[in-house]
């Protein structure tokens, strides 16, 4: 239980810097699609991250996520994360206005 807990808070810290990555990615200007392979994904509804995951980017949207490591075609970037876990769709909506 303790090592369940443990796990699932450094896939948390993991995923802040993950969902910064595919803002950024989003927010950039590119015809081709960009290609995001995960090696954990966290989707919000399973208690469990999947593994081998890639989410596609098409027109500054998150289009599709397949499952296994996919690259795109020759137009396309792919962008191979060795050690992170993605959280596609998150928003960090804390902040502290002073």
């Amino acid at each position: 239980m303790i090592m369940q807990e443990l796990t699932r808070q450094r896939m948390a810290r993991q995923a802040l810097p993950i969902s910064a990555l595919l803002l950024l990615l989003l927010s950039s200007a590119a015809n081709a699609d960009i290609f995001v392979q995960c090696p954990r994904l966290l989707d919000g509804i399973s208690t469990k991250a999947s593994r081998n995951m890639t989410v596609q980017i098409r027109d500054k949207r998150i289009h599709e996520i397949h499952k296994g490591m996919k690259a795109g075609e020759d137009d396309d970037e792919t962008i191979m994360l060795e050690d992170a876990t993605c959280a596609p769709g998150l928003i960090d909506a804390h902040v502290h206005i002073t």
